[in-house]
């Protein structure tokens, strides 16, 4: 990780160990307890880019010790590193930390219409970065693949999706602490990675309370007298391909302990433009239509349910994890049948059927 140090000692006991760490600008310590083991480093992560820092050593009672570390430079190269301008930072209204995201790269073009070489260029590259509140990046990680989602963990380690369907844990260092992946995904099997029973693992993971992840999978079904156009309601209809969403709660063991598959659930002939859209002809579904294209999902504590986004139906669902029925949908009205219906959420006094609602 190029904005990473660690520090490595011995000590004959278990000690406290204090670094404190100035790069010119801000001096900060970084405290570790008996539990680490210098030997196999502490880290520092937050450095800046291009600049030495001070690192003093304090463990135990023995006499400080410091350090010099100067940090490489950012890349230059416009491919490999976005355009990051500050226009506003106001610092003091900002809550304490820094703020994780994922970047991606691509050609200014819908994917239907890029080149081979154009759409490796999109998918075939991620980075994931640390921003401080100054907007000055002080950590970053390179992939060779689009990164989706990201979480962090409890244990503070990071969680997110590659294009090619692996749910990575790596710590801050940049160690892979362990790797989910698709059993069925076209890549195939992943070394010593955990197999999930699934097409895909895609955009938005989430740990739950109780340890186990939850995350979309994409399953696939040919649909009879099926559309074949977005704009004409007269087009002739045939059996098609078409890929909806799957989700699953897994164990750290691999092993799906639940799933709520949207094909058992919504009505597979409510469509939206993006319905031909090519996003799942690149990722192992050739020709397959994107029915409902989930974009993110997460855990409700509170009742026990789960949120989810379909980005091609329009809506956000609210679902009761033990029954599998839908609370709520927030979304379009337009198009919706019964039972699905009367579980659309409407403004505070909208007239259902001439009657207020309350």
């Amino acid at each position: 990780m190029p904005l990473v140090a660690i520090v490595r000692f011995c000590t004959d006991e278990p000690v406290v160990s204090k670094l404190i760490v100035n790069d010119g600008r801000k001096s900060r310590t970084l405290t570790y307890g008996r539990d680490y083991d210098a030997v196999n480093g502490l880290p520092i992560i937050g450095m800046r880019s291009d600049t030495e820092h001070l690192v003093t050593v304090e463990a135990g009672e023995a006499e400080a010790v410091n350090l010099t570390y100067k940090t490489p430079p950012l890349p230059k190269d416009s491919a490999e590193w976005p355009t990051i301008a500050i226009k506003t930072a106001m610092t003091s209204e900002m809550q304490a930390g820094y703020t994780l995201l994922s970047v991606r790269r691509r050609v200014n073009q819908r994917q239907q219409f890029m080149t081979p070489a154009q759409i490796d260029f999109t998918v075939r590259w991620g980075m994931l970065m640390v921003l401080d509140e100054g907007g000055e990046c002080v950590w970053y990680y390179t992939s060779n693949n689009r990164i989706a989602g990201i979480q962090q963990l409890s244990n503070g380690n990071l969680f997110f999706h590659h294009v090619d369907f692996r749910s990575i844990e790596m710590d801050m260092c940049g160690n892979i602490i362990r790797t989910f992946y698709a059993s069925d995904r076209p890549g195939g099997e992943v070394r010593e990675g955990i197999p999930i029973e699934a097409a895909s693992l895609h955009h938005q993971p989430h740990q739950m309370p109780n340890g186990n992840f939850l995350a979309m999978t994409a399953n696939a079904r040919e649909i009879d007298n099926y559309y074949t156009s977005e704009t004409d309601p007269d087009a002739p209809r045939a059996t098609q391909p078409v890929v909806g969403d799957n989700f699953v709660e897994f164990t750290p063991d691999g092993e799906v302990v639940w799933n709520w598959n949207t094909f058992d659930h919504l009505d597979v002939y409510r469509w939206s433009y993006h319905l031909m859209e090519v996003y799942w002809h690149n990722r192992g579904f050739p020709k397959h239509l994107d029915w409902t294209h989930g974009n993110g999902i997460t855990y409700d504590q509170r009742d026990d349910s789960v949120v989810a986004s379909l980005r091609h139906q329009d809506a956000v669902l609210k679902i009761d994890k033990q029954s599998g029925e839908i609370k709520w949908i927030l979304g379009d009205h337009q198009n919706w049948n019964s039972p699905q219906k009367e579980k659309l959420l409407r403004a505070h006094g909208e007239k259902l059927g001439g009657i207020p609602t309350g």
